[in-house]
């Protein structure tokens, strides 16, 4: 599955409170789960691995549909 997901980078390594410490300028990336996961499941899975970012969309490329905004 792929997922395009929009977001804000942490301006720290490691921020305390998720959120506070937020750059400006959002980014994309693309991000690739294993087959089945849901769009809730990438943008968790997102968050989880890259602490202090906030995703701000996750769209699943294959299914425009089903898009969390």
């Amino acid at each position: 599955m792929a997922f395009s997901i929009t977001y804000h980078p942490p301006t720290r390594a490691i921020s305390i409170l998720p959120g506070i410490f937020q750059s400006n300028e959002p980014h994309q990336t693309e991000w690739i789960t294993p087959e089945g996961w849901s769009v809730s499941d990438a943008k968790e899975a997102f968050e989880a691995r890259h602490p202090g970012a906030v995703v701000l969309r996750c769209d699943d490329i294959g299914n425009p549909y089903g898009n969390l905004q």
